[in-house]
């Protein structure tokens, strides 16, 4: 019989294989169970919020919620789950108080994740976050996934980006970027080079090289020259985005290379 082996204070335990896939079933509903849960409960904040109803930690109970959400979703099978949470903290990221537009696309992100999917058409029909006027923005289909610490840098790119009418999803994490690369398919990738952990070079070198990643454009935010050494692994298709007064032209000059317009 075909058994699963489980740790349990140090010793290996045999579980038959139709009683793992009867567990794991049983654990995959009872997150659903916890995921409804925690959507209805938004979906109330939201209802809330519309009559003007809500408390002053509404907006901090909602934030996490879909953070418990988002580390929740992969480790259940539910992988898109994670993905939308994480785009939902990040359209939300900097918002004092939900009003007007902001409440209806939150209840995008809340529907959508009631129908899991597991496309990435999904993730890309998410509302995006801007700090410009539509009216004043061209905006286009293009999404660009800027790898990189939230910090002042990164949100002067996502600005820069945004104001080019690009949908811009900001991933801190290198790791996560990775499998958000896989599951999503930006249109391209712009990564700062020194990255705790994992650096922007280590993962352009790794989407590089995979055959579902690699036709996927990427370019480097870096103060590093191209002759510098710490740049001698990185493939030499991949564009520099120097930061400082060169910004403007490298990165004008990047979305040329990389077919983005």
């Amino acid at each position: 019989m075909i058994s699963t082996y489980f740790k349990q204070r140090g010793t290996r335990i045999a579980v038959p294989q139709d009683q793992f896939e009867d567990l794991m079933a049983k654990l995959r509903q009872e997150f659903l169970d916890t995921a409804e849960d925690h959507l209805s409960e938004i979906d109330a904040t939201l209802r809330d919020m519309r009559t003007g109803s809500s408390g002053d930690d509404s907006l901090s109970d909602m934030r996490r919620r879909v953070h418990s959400l988002k580390g929740m979703g992969g480790t259940f099978g539910y992988p898109l789950i994670t993905v939308i949470s994480h785009r939902m903290e990040d359209y939300m990221a900097g918002l004092d108080e939900l009003a007007g537009p902001n409440l209806e696309d939150t209840q995008i992100f809340v529907d959508r994740m009631r129908d899991v999917p597991n496309t990435a058409a999904i993730a890309r029909a998410l509302p995006d976050k801007t700090g410009f006027d539509v009216a004043e923005v061209g905006k286009t289909d293009v999404e660009v996934m800027l790898v990189s610490p939230k910090d002042t840098a990164s949100l002067f790119v996502e600005r820069e980006l945004r104001a080019c009418g690009y949908r811009v999803v900001n991933e801190p994490s290198s790791f996560a970027a990775f499998e958000h690369v896989v599951r999503t398919r930006p249109d391209m990738i712009i990564a700062t080079a020194v990255m705790e952990g994992l650096s922007g070079i280590d993962l352009a070198c790794a989407l590089a090289a995979m055959p579902a990643t690699r036709a996927i454009p990427f370019a480097l935010l870096t103060s590093f020259e191209g002759s510098d050494t710490a740049l001698r692994e990185l493939p030499e298709s991949i564009p520099l985005i120097h930061k400082g007064a060169k910004f403007g032209d490298d990165l004008a000059e990047a979305l040329d290379r990389c077919g983005i317009t």
